[in-house]
């Protein structure tokens, strides 16, 4: 913990400190706007979640609201606790799979399986917007919405 230097002169303020969860959507490798949620739950929050999202992933920031001469100032921490991305309704596909998929490109095929062996993955999935990501359990899951 980094040491803060308080002046003398300091006065102390009303202040109301809380952690705040959001859910951050991501479609076609960009991140959306988050969007504040009460708690982690996947199931729930994939059958909200606008179609154009591919998945979500989940943070928590700090945040700290002070009374500054009857005026509320806001501050924010930095993303904490990100959780794996939860693809929303995605289809596993192995490497035979890809490799026998009639409908890739030679070149697509190819780029496919040459990012799943550089990320060490024998799956890949098909998310919603079509786009074919390597696919780790340990850094990912599928949340089917029924």
């Amino acid at each position: 913990m980094s040491q803060v230097l308080i002046p003398r002169h300091a006065r102390t303020m009303p202040a109301t400190v809380f952690a705040q969860t959001y859910l951050e959507p991501i479609a076609d490798g960009r991140v959306g706007t988050p969007i504040p949620v009460e708690d982690r739950n996947p199931a729930r929050d994939a059958r909200v979640i606008d179609a154009q999202f591919d998945g979500f992933r989940y943070y928590e920031a700090i945040i700290a609201v002070v009374d500054w001469n009857r005026q509320d100032i806001t501050t924010q921490s930095e993303p904490r606790n990100r959780s794996n991305v939860h693809y929303v309704d995605a289809t596993v596909r192995t490497m035979d799979d890809i490799s026998t998929d009639a409908s890739l490109t030679d070149d697509r095929r190819r780029k496919i399986l040459d990012d799943m062996e550089s990320a060490g993955c024998k799956r890949a999935v098909v998310v919603r917007s079509g786009r074919i990501v390597p696919f780790a359990p340990t850094v990912a899951s599928i949340v089917y919405t029924s």
